[in-house]
């Protein structure tokens, strides 16, 4: 199986920019995009 999966790592989740701080939503993107990649991996 081979999987696209977009990510800008630029301006990450602008939608929570008044509940997080900058470095807050880029870890929080990357912990999101780990998920998923974990996800993709254990589907195969």
């Amino acid at each position: 199986m081979r999987v696209i999966v977009p990510f800008d790592p630029s301006d990450p989740n602008t939608r929570l920019s008044s509940l997080l701080s900058p470095a807050e939503r880029r870890e929080f993107a990357a912990a999101m995009l780990r998920d998923v990649l974990a996800a993709v991996r254990e589907a195969g």
